[in-house]
């Protein structure tokens, strides 16, 4: 998700890839941290509802970060023992999350290749992922 992110940024304005490749440890924390691009993406696009952070804090939560909902993962009904998985629950959600992080992949490498490359790829691309938008999120996908 960060990658997407920071892949985000980049295609926004290319010259921040030098800046970020070539940064020291404090100036890529002090401008290129997850909270930073988050920042700075939401200010890009206008956004104010904060959902990339929340999507953010939502994996942090559950198995990247310690903390007291860390427990969750290991429980499939919120108020039911701790076990040890498979939770089909979280898989779904996981590949859920795979599947729009690709959709956005997808569409930031292509704003970095020459615009006359790979025209078939694109519109086997785009058809895919219109397709899937259409599936699950029939709502947005139809919106002009």
């Amino acid at each position: 998700m960060e990658t997407v992110f920071l892949l985000d940024l980049f295609a926004g304005d290319q010259s921040l890839i030098e800046r970020w490749r070539f940064a020291d440890k404090k100036v890529r924390r002090s401008e290129f941290s997850p909270v930073k691009v988050r920042e700075a993406l939401d200010t890009r696009d206008g956004f104010t509802s904060k959902k990339r952070f929340e999507m953010y804090e939502l994996f942090s939560e559950l198995a990247g970060h310690p903390n007291m909902k860390s427990s969750w993962m290991m429980r499939p009904q919120k108020d039911g023992d701790a076990v040890i998985g498979p939770f089909m629950e979280a898989l779904e959600a996981v590949i859920s999350e795979m599947g729009r992080l690709a959709v956005q992949v997808g569409e930031q490498l292509d704003r970095f290749f020459p615009a006359d490359w790979g025209i078939p790829s694109r519109v086997a691309f785009a058809r895919l992922k219109r397709d899937w938008l259409n599936r699950f999120y029939p709502t947005v996908a139809s919106e002009p």
